[in-house]
């Protein structure tokens, strides 16, 4: 959980810092079809780009941390109760990479799949009626 904090902390703090250089005049935005472009010049310029990366493996180390099989904490639960206690300690997870306007949707749940792609197409119809 402290990873995934600290990765979304660091993306969006990428993110501030990369429009506040392009506001202060080291960069530019401009938008390409529908997607919108930041981009920054200047010695600065690679900072918001490493923090973004930063965070973006801190997220998905800890999804991949989460989804690692563990072991049962005690020894003597019988095999119909440790079943059922690693279902119960089962993380679950989905999520949306978008390459442009193409998703990429991932999970190991199907709940939290139908999650994303809801969300993926909300997003895509919003994108969608702002830009025509």
């Amino acid at each position: 959980m402290l990873l995934s904090r600290a990765g979304i902390l660091l993306f969006f703090l990428g993110i501030i810092s990369a429009i506040v250089m392009a506001a202060l005049g080291m960069g530019g935005f401009y938008i390409l079809l529908v997607i919108p472009v930041i981009y920054l010049t200047g010695p600065f310029s690679v900072v918001p780009v490493i923090l973004i990366i930063a965070g973006m493996m801190l997220i998905f180390a800890q999804a991949f941390e989460a989804s690692a099989p563990h072991e049962p904490r005690s020894g003597n639960l019988g095999s119909d109760q440790s079943h059922t206690a690693q279902e119960l300690n089962k993380k679950r997870f989905g999520g949306v990479i978008m390459i442009g306007p193409v998703p990429i949707i991932f999970g190991n749940d199907a709940k939290w799949i139908y999650i994303a792609m809801g969300a993926t197409a909300l997003i895509l119809l919003v994108l969608l009626l702002h830009y025509l």
